[in-house]
């Protein structure tokens, strides 16, 4: 939950992955809809995500 709190501060917003599990196994995953938005939107949310990422990783 870490990483999607600070993905919300970027604008950038993703599913939790570990709802859709029953056994707990992917507690390390996200979910991404991507279904209905446009190309160049989807790839600025995966640039302001990566940079949340990276930035998680360097704390």
């Amino acid at each position: 939950m870490a990483l999607f709190d600070l993905a919300i501060k970027e604008k950038v917003a993703f599913v939790p992955g570990d709802p859709f599990y029953v056994n707990k196994r992917g507690l390390n995953t996200l979910r991404l809809n991507f279904s209905s938005v446009a190309p160049d939107v989807i790839e600025e949310g995966i640039q302001r995500l990566g940079k949340v990422l990276h930035d998680l990783l360097d704390a």
